[in-house]
């Protein structure tokens, strides 16, 4: 063996290793960012020329991120940006952090991940690690990219490395920022492994080593699988505790008093994202291939697509004990994006609930510091002004993400009733809370 291995392991320790990340959306901008925070030379590549002239200029697109962040580590020549692959001969780690997402037929889909590796690996070069950061089903790695690499005469582990390295990110979790979020590391190789392992422990504070890419890649779906099946499942207690006469926001505080067995999920309008909805059918997917079936994960996904029916029924519930049809009614909508303080309309529930709303023929507007403008069942909405007018002449204001920077105290004054989906208020004659049947509606 030449002494690649060596060479590029010197680079890593020496913070010379020159480092390519493809795909600067949420994962990857954010990781761009960590690594040449760290010392490293990075330079991004995404197709869409907007985000790359954003990231030259200093600019932010994405919440979380300060365009102060950015203009840092640009002016220090740490960071920049393209649109082409063939800076990917130029650098000794390339890192690919692509969206997966399912087709129509709720199958995976790599296309972004397969575009990548194709345009990429005419400029791959002996002596690169190529590391894979997506969220995939089980062999991908191995299976599809491995391939890819001996195509090209390479020999992995020798002359040419490679790992797996699932991306684990918070968006505005500000107690979990990325280097204090341990990285799982699975390499092709030892090698490929002890490279991948020496440069993360560069980036972040803990490292676990995985026996292979194949149970990297199941891990990653285990975890957030995990989450979406007990989110489903207090959503399903959240319905029971309505029928039964119990708040099951005061239920899940008691429970998280026992100090074993028990982690506090909540109940919504429905879990969103591009990885809790998604990640269950990647799994299902891979599970069918090996002929078994995940009955409690389709059931889990089954509960959770669903939720937002469930508060549209309620919504209709409430219109209806106040002698108002949910047809011409007036609708404000707080909060569209699928998680609190981060301006991502991916797989929101909130957007199913509004395009259902629109359907049945209600006013609908909606307010949400992080999207001024959406486009719901073919039609352009602006975020209105959260005003004393706005307010008062909506029939039902809907709460549907307890951003932080919202004013729930006017809110509360100024709204007729209010239908609490996230626990914001205490329940009483104007507020109906999602998982609750305590109010006299």
């Amino acid at each position: 063996m030449d002494n690649y291995y060596l060479e590029l392991l010197r680079k890593i320790n020496e913070n010379k290793a020159r480092v390519c990340v493809i795909g600067l959306g949420y994962v990857g901008l954010n990781l761009a960012l960590e690594i040449a925070r760290n010392g490293f030379h990075v330079t991004g590549i995404d197709i869409d020329k907007d985000k790359v002239e954003k990231i030259k200029k200093g600019i932010s697109y994405i919440n979380n991120i300060k365009n102060d962040e950015i203009i840092e580590v640009v002016k220090k020549g740490y960071l920049d940006a393209t649109d082409q692959y063939n800076v990917v001969n130029d650098n000794d780690i390339i890192i690919m952090a692509l969206p997966t997402p399912i087709d129509q037929n709720k199958n995976p889909n790599l296309k972004f991940l397969e575009n990548a590796l194709k345009e990429s690996m005419r400029y791959f070069k002996k002596g690169q690690l190529l590391i894979l950061e997506s969220t995939t089903y089980p062999g991908t790695t191995e299976e599809m990219i491995a391939p890819a690499i001996k195509a090209k005469e390479f020999k992995i582990g020798e002359d040419f490395f490679l790992a797996y390295a699932p991306e684990r990110i918070d968006l505005g979790n500000k107690a979990y920022p990325m280097r204090k979020i341990p990285k799982i590391i699975a390499g092709v190789t030892k090698y490929c492994t002890e490279l991948a392992d020496s440069f993360y422990k560069k980036i972040v504070e803990k490292t676990y080593i995985a026996s292979s890419p194949k149970v990297a890649e199941f891990t990653k779906l285990f975890e957030n699988v995990f989450r979406l099946i007990n989110i489903a499942y207090v959503e399903e207690m959240a319905k029971l505790c309505e029928k039964l006469g119990i708040d099951i926001w005061e239920a899940i505080e008691l429970a998280k008093t026992k100090p074993f067995g028990y982690m506090p999920f909540y109940p919504s309008a429905g879990a969103g994202g591009d990885c809790i909805p998604v990640n269950p059918y990647y799994l299902d997917w891979v599970a069918k291939k090996v002929d078994y079936e995940l009955k409690l994960v389709q059931t889990a996904v089954s509960i959770n697509e669903d939720m937002y029916l469930h508060v549209l029924n309620r919504i209709e519930e409430v219109l209806r004990k106040r002698k108002k049809d949910i047809a011409n009614s007036r609708i404000l909508i707080v909060g569209v994006t699928y998680k609190k303080d981060v301006a991502d309309i991916r797989n929101s529930p909130s957007i199913r609930l509004m395009e259902a709303l629109i359907k049945l023929g209600a006013d609908v507007s909606y307010f949400d510091p992080f999207i001024p403008k959406i486009m719901i069942a073919g039609k352009d909405f602006n975020s209105i002004e959260l005003n004393n007018d706005n307010i008062r002449k909506s029939d039902i204001v809907v709460v549907l993400v307890d951003h932080s920077n919202i004013d729930y105290k006017l809110l509360y004054q100024e709204a007729k009733i209010i239908f609490d989906t996230k626990n914001v208020f205490k329940e009483n004659e104007k507020i109906i809370k999602l998982g609750s049947g305590l109010s006299n509606l």
